[in-house]
């Protein structure tokens, strides 16, 4: 009975860190993504940070203008803020 449930309680932790690793994953390729568009408008992003505890969702700012852009993870992950439709003002 107790190696049937440290059993279940190891895939379940396997299964978890699987998630968080996919999720890291998916979060780098938007992040890659939404660098390249911003700079393409002039941008120098700044440092990733999460917008809630515990969600994947990330926001950053361009270091001259501070406008913004927004990673927003789910089925369709999106990308949107100034920062991707508009110029760098500095």
């Amino acid at each position: 009975m107790h190696s049937a449930v440290y059993q279940s309680i190891t895939d379940f932790t396997h299964g978890a860190q699987r998630l968080a690793d996919a999720m890291g994953i998916r979060l780098s390729r938007e992040r890659a993504r939404a660098e390249r568009a911003a700079s393409q408008r002039g941008h120098n992003l700044g440092p990733w940070t999460p917008i809630a505890k515990f969600q994947a969702d990330e926001v950053a700012r361009c270091t001259h203008c501070y406008r913004t852009v927004v990673i927003v993870l789910g089925v369709d992950p999106v990308r949107s803020g100034s920062a991707l439709t508009e110029g760098c003002r500095s």
